[in-house]
């Protein structure tokens, strides 16, 4: 089994609910989950001025016995079958965005450590 840490978000006007929707989804392919509460954060990044929204955020820890490979092309199929493309990102909207931070002990994505967007809720999953 690997030890997953996904990083969720949205910033549409249905983002709490995308982002429910899409912990409800991680729960049906892992095990031992855990999850943050769903809370709000301001946009941060290049295209943050242009972003009317704030984003609903989780993060989300479980273990899966899927491969690294496999589970980033199952993150990524999910983006897009909810409404991401390329189009959206150029104006800031998210729709759905599902980030594999940490598979196994691997820090995958060191950036996302340093964001508030997703510190929040790590730290309330491993602070507990």
């Amino acid at each position: 089994m690997h030890r997953i840490i996904v990083g969720i978000g949205s910033n549409t006007i249905d983002r709490w609910e995308r982002v429910e929707k899409a912990l409800h989804w991680l729960n049906e392919f892992t095990m031992s989950s855990k999850k943050s509460s769903i809370y709000h954060t301001k946009p941060e990044g290049k295209n943050a001025g242009s972003v009317n929204y704030t984003y609903a955020n989780a993060v989300f820890f479980a273990l899966t016995p899927m491969a690294r490979e496999d589970l980033e092309v199952k993150l990524k199929q999910y983006e897009v079958d909810n409404g991401r493309d390329e189009r959206m990102k150029t104006f800031g909207i998210v729709p759905i965005d599902l980030d594999l931070v940490y598979f196994d002990e691997e820090l995958i994505r060191p950036n996302e450590m340093a964001r508030d967007y997703f510190r929040r809720g790590y730290e309330e999953i491993f602070t507990r």
